[in-house]
């Protein structure tokens, strides 16, 4: 298909995406629209398909995608991110990803959930901006970065209070081939960032 796709809005009380998808994309010629989401709390838990895809919040491009993607930006309250569930902004076809926002009181990652943005070719994979009172991942958690050939992602989280990484958590930048490694900003003046000792929990920005 040519053409542009529309925005995708929500406001509720309270969200709960369970093994579902709320996703804005782009699979042919044309830009994505937005996907912004407001409400007092949002739960988003498990994954799609059987188990073979995360549930979550999205917006990407397809691999046969030729076009922008759009912005993904969340307020809310609080925010649950578990069981192999994603919040994700990529591309993986011929065009730049959206920036992805979350802005929060209490933002919780559990049991492998994923915050992240992505590129492939040459193509920007976006910025992840959190900004929140108290962030926790735990149990394999991550928020993270990617990009192969492309320009950089970056991170950058401000955290009022408390950061906390538990359980084989991370906190992540990849660059692979030629591509230029994302930069990690963790804005914590008056809080504290915590990470338990032989957990093997990470903060990491690699090419």
């Amino acid at each position: 298909a040519i053409g542009n796709g529309g925005d995708l809005n929500i406001i509720t009380e309270k969200l709960i995406v369970n093994g579902a998808q709320v996703t804005t994309s782009v699979s042919g010629e044309g830009n994505a629209g937005n996907l912004s989401v407001q409400a007092q709390s949002i739960e988003l838990i498990g994954t799609s398909d059987n188990g073979e895809n995360p549930g979550g919040l999205f917006s990407s491009i397809g691999r046969s995608g030729k076009g922008n993607g759009g912005d993904l930006n969340i307020i809310t309250e609080y925010l649950l991110v578990t069981d192999g569930s994603n919040i994700t902004s990529a591309t993986d076809g011929m065009g730049n990803a959206g920036d992805l926002s979350i802005t929060t009181n209490q933002l919780a990652l559990k049991n492998q959930g994923i915050i992240g943005v992505s590129g492939q070719a040459n193509y920007d994979p976006g910025n992840l901006n959190i900004y929140a009172y108290n962030i926790s991942l735990d149990n394999q958690s991550i928020i993270e970065a990617d990009t192969e050939s492309g320009r950089q992602g970056n991170i950058k989280i401000n955290a009022e209070n408390i950061l906390t990484l538990r359980h084989k958590s991370q906190i992540r930048t990849n660059a692979l081939g030629t591509a230029t490694g994302g930069n990690i900003t963790i804005n914590a003046p008056d809080g504290f960032v915590i990470a338990v000792p032989e957990e093997n929990s990470d903060i990491n920005a690699n090419a």
